[in-house]
């Protein structure tokens, strides 16, 4: 059994985890739509830059959408009554 006060660390270190991933995610789908972006108005090779962005965005966001599935499936588990701690045992 974990005490309280370990267990609300724990919690607060993997927020900042799951922030830290969200903003690193977010910048690099702003970092790619500028380089589509710039590509286009520069007329550098911008058919390869948007095929790249089309890619890389949607899994991106991919990204985002199952982390944050995942973490707030660990802490609804975690607080959900008659769990053994967040800990299931098989």
């Amino acid at each position: 059994m974990i005490p309280s006060k370990e267990k609300e660390i724990i919690h607060a270190f993997q927020f900042l985890i799951y922030i830290l991933f969200c903003i690193f995610a977010l910048f690099v789908i702003l970092w790619i739509s500028k380089s589509v972006y710039s590509a286009w108005i520069y007329n550098d090779a911008p058919i390869t830059a948007t095929v790249i962005g089309v890619v890389i965005i949607p899994l991106f966001i991919l990204f985002i959408i199952l982390v944050s599935r995942v973490f707030w499936a660990l802490v609804r588990e975690d607080r959900s009554p008659g769990s053994d701690e967040g800990i299931r045992r098989i």
